[in-house]
């Protein structure tokens, strides 16, 4: 997860590193002044991508910041993809989709004693499977 701040801080101070002339290095420094609470593993990939430093830079500063404490995860989990929720396979047809979702809707609706994140998970596997057929 890159934050939208980090970026604009990532760019402002590589910008001022160019316009006083400093090493391009000093931006990392920099940064982890302006994010005391950590950095996330793909911010520090990105600024090894942006300063073309080698791969290896990324892993030894993520290893630094973990032993310090200061290394962010994402927690939230990668959703799933709408037709594998629904429990189809492509290509699914919108009257498959239909059927599938009020399928999965009986068994897993908190009225009816399901569980309501399951429940909201199909609900927006249903939207967006549909997006998907038009």
């Amino acid at each position: 997860m890159i934050r939208s701040k980090f970026l604009d801080s990532l760019d402002w101070l590589l910008s001022e590193a160019t316009r006083n002339g400093y090493k391009p290095g000093w931006a990392w420094y920099q940064l982890q002044d302006l994010f005391p609470d950590g950095l996330y593993q793909e911010e520090v990939e990105s600024v090894a991508a942006l300063l073309n430093y080698k791969p290896g830079w990324a892993f030894h500063q993520c290893k630094n910041l973990l032993s310090e404490g200061r290394l962010l995860y994402d927690d939230t989990p990668p959703k799933r993809p709408p037709l594998l929720v629904l429990g189809l396979t492509p290509p699914a047809t919108e009257s498959d989709i239909k059927r599938a979702y009020r399928r999965l809707a009986k068994r897993y609706h908190p009225d009816s004693g399901g569980d309501a994140d399951m429940f909201r998970e199909l609900q927006d596997a249903y939207e967006a499977a549909l997006e998907l057929t038009f």
